[in-house]
């Protein structure tokens, strides 16, 4: 089980967060706080914007793992900050949220570098399998344990809980094992290659 969305809040503003960070976009606000708190029950850190000016902003201060994209938003709709974020060279995945009358814009989020598009209404377990799979594709291929030691590093380079090199690998071991825990509660099996893929 994750930390509760308060939890995440205070760990986020002591500098660390230990669960993969995902971004939700959406211009509605009822959507954002249905997604938001139905995934408080994964081992995720979930944070929140009302538009696409606002979720650039917030993927161009913070890695984050995911971004999860409504395709239609103001000021910047999803295709808009995807290639923002291209050009920048930010490689954060993203997975676009799309209507029956968008899958053609979606279909070109796709070729500009979306990991995936799924389209409303969805069921919501849908919705966090795309996710699941996503993430654990993301660190069993792009992020090498030193890769991963490196970003916790930088991102804790300012937390005053770590006053020496075993502060912070007991904080970043303490990460993996509720990493793993959420893992292993579910029933799930290695690929060739080290990434895990859940049984339904």
């Amino acid at each position: 089980m994750g930390e509760s969305g308060l939890e995440r809040e205070k760990a986020s503003r002591g500098g660390w967060v230990p669960e993969p960070l995902i971004l939700i976009a959406d211009d509605e606000p009822e959507v954002l706080i249905f997604l938001r708190d139905a995934l408080s029950s994964e081992p995720w850190a979930v944070e929140l914007a009302r538009d696409g000016r606002e979720a650039l902003r917030k993927l161009t201060e913070k890695t984050f793992d995911l971004a999860v994209l409504d395709l239609k938003m103001p000021f910047l709709d999803g295709v808009e900050v995807l290639k923002s974020l291209r050009d920048r060279g930010i490689s954060t995945d993203v997975l676009i949220l799309t209507g029956h009358g968008t899958v053609p814009m979606a279909v070109l989020a796709m070729k500009l570098g979306a990991r995936d598009f799924i389209t409303k209404p969805f069921k919501f377990d849908e919705f966090k399998q795309v996710i699941r799979n996503l993430l654990e594709r993301r660190q069993g291929t792009a992020q090498t344990l030193p890769e991963r030691l490196d970003a916790y590093l930088q991102l804790n380079a300012f937390n005053p809980d770590l006053h020496s090199l075993r502060d912070f690998l007991t904080l970043y071991l303490q990460a993996v094992s509720r990493q793993l825990r959420g893992v292993l509660s579910k029933k799930a099996r290695v690929l060739p290659g080290g990434a895990i893929e859940g049984i339904a």
